[in-house]
């Protein structure tokens, strides 16, 4: 995922998150996972204390045809009266493109079932 720079594990539901933003800059926030069905959905959404509210949620399901179906649902907001969210804007840093930009990086992964870091290893 292009614009994740770091996740790191605080614990078995905790993760620090270190993202890009606009002009080098990077955004920190923390997240909890708030539902976890093995297999089949993970939820979760950023601790009270954070830079900017994100939550989201993965589904997944077994299609016939072999494989398996994921359904992603992200939502977040920025705050409005920061000087970050400002920069943003004059630059054209729109978080929403590079959102999909992610996603889009993490599907092309999945499908291709290669990792691109170590091509040996599959996804």
């Amino acid at each position: 995922m292009p614009h994740v720079r770091s996740v790191e594990a605080i614990d078995a539901t905790r993760s620090r998150w270190v993202s890009a933003g606009p002009l080098r800059s990077r955004v920190h926030w923390e997240a909890e996972i708030i539902d976890d069905l093995p297999g089949r959905r993970i939820a979760w959404r950023s601790v009270d204390d954070s830079a900017m509210f994100n939550a989201g949620s993965v589904q997944f399901e077994r299609v016939p045809e072999g494989g398996t179906r994921l359904d992603v649902e992200l939502l977040y907001d920025l705050p409005e009266v920061t000087l970050g969210v400002a920069i943003a804007r004059l630059v054209g840093f729109d978080p929403a493109q590079a959102g999909r930009a992610d996603l889009e990086a993490f599907r092309n992964v999945l499908e291709s079932r290669k990792n691109p870091h170590n091509p040996r290893l599959m996804a």
